[in-house]
């Protein structure tokens, strides 16, 4: 589903603004930014946290910036309801959603929520996500970043499924003016040789970077032509960030934040080269594809559990 859309981005790319870390004369000498950023948006909710009648937190988990639209009016996200055992997945699944039970990386049971869109109206598929940036809703609830939301049918979704936990994936993808496609490149044997190393890459709003996202350049200078990772940032790192209005970001945090990485993990490899991370690295899921997903190299001291 996603290597789909990043190969088709020449034709659906952003025109998001890219604004460069460090300061113009910073940015004179350093090597050209990435010409494509990959954004990762994964956000968590925790059903049994939930209070009683949460009607309106219910009905809007804010993305933090924009997705584009594919041609049947949908998004690249996938909703997960995630179950303490096998066998709840299993009657969940094939009660509310007509699918067996399955289980991620981690060998969590889950089941994958369907989304509705304008060709699969809500009414048409029963419980369901949707994605939605113009309602009053998304507009009153969703400020920051701008007014996007994920939202469900029936709005009391969470509570009629047996589930701990409910987690949201979406990607996107920036191309620099549309000369490239928007792919994970081909991993080279020197790839594994770079990760970890500093590198510099432009942040994709005028937002700044969010926590709940993992941004991925390519092909950066500095990697090899590989990927650089930016994990864990939260705030603005332009020359002209405003810190009575947004976080800013200062150029020590962007470094110990910004390196190199690598493919370690796949669930179809296939041919692919897989590399190993160095010491004080964690191979973590950040891409995914539908039931696949992949892996990559990330500073150990930077991981959200």
């Amino acid at each position: 589903m996603f290597h789909s859309y990043r190969s088709a981005m020449r034709s659906a790319a952003l025109s998001a603004l890219m604004f460069a870390i460090c300061s113009p004369a910073a940015r004179a000498q350093q090597p050209p930014a990435p010409h494509c950023t990959i954004v990762a948006i994964d956000k968590y909710l925790g059903v049994r946290n939930l209070p009683e009648h949460p009607e309106s937190y219910l009905q809007s988990i804010c993305l933090p910036q924009a997705l584009p639209r594919m041609e049947d009016g949908g998004v690249q996200c996938e909703v997960r309801a995630h179950f303490d055992d096998m066998e709840t997945a299993r009657r969940v699944c094939v009660d509310h959603f007509q699918v067996p039970g399955r289980l991620d990386e981690e060998g969590v049971p889950y089941c994958p929520l369907r989304q509705a869109t304008a060709q699969r109206p809500l009414a048409l598929q029963g419980p369901s996500f949707y994605y939605d940036d113009s309602s009053s809703t998304a507009t009153s609830t969703c400020r920051k970043g701008g007014s996007q939301r994920i939202g469900f049918v029936p709005d009391n979704l969470l509570y009629i499924l047996d589930a701990f936990k409910l987690s949201i994936h979406c990607e996107l993808s920036h191309a620099d003016a549309g000369e490239l496609d928007c792919v994970t490149p081909s991993q080279t044997a020197s790839a594994e040789r770079y990760t970890g190393q500093a590198c510099a890459l432009a942040q994709p709003t005028s937002e700044g970077f969010n926590i709940s996202a993992t941004y991925l350049g390519t092909p950066a200078v500095e990697c090899g032509s590989g990927m650089c990772l930016a994990y864990g940032l939260n705030g603005s790192a332009a020359p002209d960030c405003d810190p009575a209005k947004q976080t800013c970001l200062d150029e020590k945090s962007v470094r110990e934040h910004t390196r190199c990485t690598c493919r370690c993990s796949a669930t179809d490899p296939g041919d692919a080269e897989l590399c190993k991370c160095p010491s004080g690295f964690a191979c973590e899921p950040l891409l995914r594809n539908g039931p696949t997903t992949d892996g990559y190299c990330v500073d150990g001291r930077l991981l959200r559990r």
